[in-house]
């Protein structure tokens, strides 16, 4: 199991799904880019990851835990996002 999962996440505002089912695992020492036009979800799926935004349905695991159970402070030691 990698130490980032991310299992079928939706996240919704009102009638407009922006993010639809997205999947992915981040082993320890992956380097990822996401990549997409405007409009396409890339900030809203970093907000979910450091918990700015929750997710509207699906899984977000932290080294086997679930996002949700860490705190912020612990979560963003150990997150980096360059923008």
């Amino acid at each position: 199991m990698g130490m980032l999962v991310i299992k079928g996440i939706h996240k919704d505002f009102g009638e407009g799904e922006v993010l639809k089912g997205v999947d992915l695992s981040v082993e320890k020492g992956d380097v990822i880019a996401i990549l997409g036009p405007s409009g396409s979800g890339k900030s809203t799926f970093i907000d979910l990851l450091v918990r700015l935004k929750r997710s509207s349905e699906g899984e977000l695991l932290f080294r086997r835990r679930p996002i949700e159970d860490i705190s912020v402070d612990e979560l963003r030691k150990q997150v980096f996002i360059v923008a």
